[in-house]
């Protein structure tokens, strides 16, 4: 699943607006099979832990800046894709069904300082 595409979509939809203070963009409201939901689940956690990845990656690379704050988000979202991996697993021997509902809410803030 490439969630990339409709995050920077969606993004983009919003963003675009004359001023912008405070939205929410609805990413999945739906009800999926277990092993559906486990695939839809560890790939958006994969998009943001390569993400993460990304922005070290070039952190590093440009002014070797400190990343241990987004490195500390990795092991946490690996944690979290851990633990939700293996409860999803077990349900995909049931016949339950799973809702998933992600909201992305993004509120302006101050102004980064200029370089």
């Amino acid at each position: 699943m490439k969630s990339n595409g409709l995050i920077s979509s969606l993004l983009r939809k919003h963003l675009n607006a004359d001023v912008m203070e405070q939205e929410q963009v609805k990413l999945i409201d739906s009800c999926y099979p277990a092993q559906k939901a486990r695939e839809v689940i560890i790939s958006l956690l994969n998009e943001k832990i390569k993400f993460l990845n990304h922005q070290i990656f070039s952190n590093q690379e440009r002014s070797g800046n400190v990343t241990s704050h987004l490195e500390q988000r990795v092991k946490e979202l690996k944690a979290e894709k851990e633990r939700l991996q293996q409860s999803l697993e077990k349900l995909e021997q049931t016949n339950h069904m799973v809702e998933i509902n992600c909201d992305i809410n993004i509120r302006v803030l101050a102004e980064e300082p200029s370089s």
